[in-house]
């Protein structure tokens, strides 16, 4: 085989592999599972369940309020109840997983760990609004 046709075959392959991945396909034809957009959408029916009915706009016990988006960025001393991308350095995450004292919700029935984990995600993915 001489070198100019092994060439012209390796570039064609890597060529089949650069189109597959930017339509969304790994070289061996399985597609990639979508990115799911994770928004505050997504945990705002857990707040709104067991956060809100104690940290909203009239009681905000700790400076927290969870009653809307904008409200939660600005809770805790100086707004530092979430870091986004950092789930580990979230107060929110830490006091809801029971890492931090006491365990919220207080005085009530722990999240579950599927709710823990879809706002471990959210923190996770950027905590976007």
């Amino acid at each position: 085989m001489n070198a100019r046709f092994a060439t012209s075959i390796v570039s064609a392959a890597a060529m089949c592999c650069c189109v597959a991945i930017a339509i969304g396909q790994s070289p061996a034809g399985k597609r990639k599972a979508p990115s799911k957009r994770v928004s505050f959408a997504t945990v705002q029916p857990i707040f709104q369940a067991k956060c809100v009915s104690c940290h909203n706009d009239a009681r905000h016990p700790g400076d927290v309020n969870l009653s809307s988006y904008l409200k939660l960025l600005e809770s805790g001393p100086k707004g530092g109840l979430l870091v986004a991308g950092q789930p580990d350095k979230s107060k929110l995450l830490l006091y809801v997983d029971g890492t931090k004292q006491p365990r919220m919700p207080f005085r009530q029935a722990p999240l579950s760990k599927k709710e823990i984990a879809a706002i471990r995600v959210w923190i996770a993915a950027g905590a976007r609004s």
